[in-house]
């Protein structure tokens, strides 16, 4: 008689784990995606995120200076757009900066970093000094 062995029982699926190989040349905290040899660090998406929220928060704020202003505008200037325009300008001259800064590695942010809390603390304490600032609204 032909012995019956039990079939062979396989373990409770598991979720598969995507490994990746490294490279040796390729740091092992860089993900691979869109065109042969580019990299992505992680905090890519972050920062996409990061943009993406200061942006729609600057159109938000520059509508609801159109919204608040273009009446009294208008009213006092002649130009609804007045106060509109203004702060697109100071929107285009923020991005600008935004660039300019981002432009900056971080070793030199460290460098700049004391300097500029002191310069920072004597601005604060200027106003202070009679004769310097400017008293407005009483």
């Amino acid at each position: 008689m032909a012995s019956r062995t039990a079939p062979s029982r396989r373990p409770a699926a598991s979720p598969q784990r995507h490994l990746r190989v490294v490279r040796p040349d390729e740091p092992s905290g860089y993900l691979k995606y869109g065109r042969a040899g580019e990299v992505a660090r992680p905090t890519d998406r972050a920062v996409g995120m990061l943009i993406l929220a200061t942006g729609a928060l600057v159109l938000v704020g520059i509508a609801m200076v159109l919204s608040a202003s273009s009446v009294s505008a208008y009213d006092r200037f002649g130009s609804s757009f007045l106060f509109f325009n203004r702060q697109v300008a100071y929107a285009a001259v923020g991005a600008i900066a935004a660039l300019v800064m981002v432009r900056i590695g971080y070793r030199a942010w460290k460098r700049l970093a004391g300097p500029a809390l002191i310069a920072t603390f004597g601005l604060l304490l200027l106003v202070l000094v009679p004769g310097v600032g400017r008293v407005a609204g009483g």
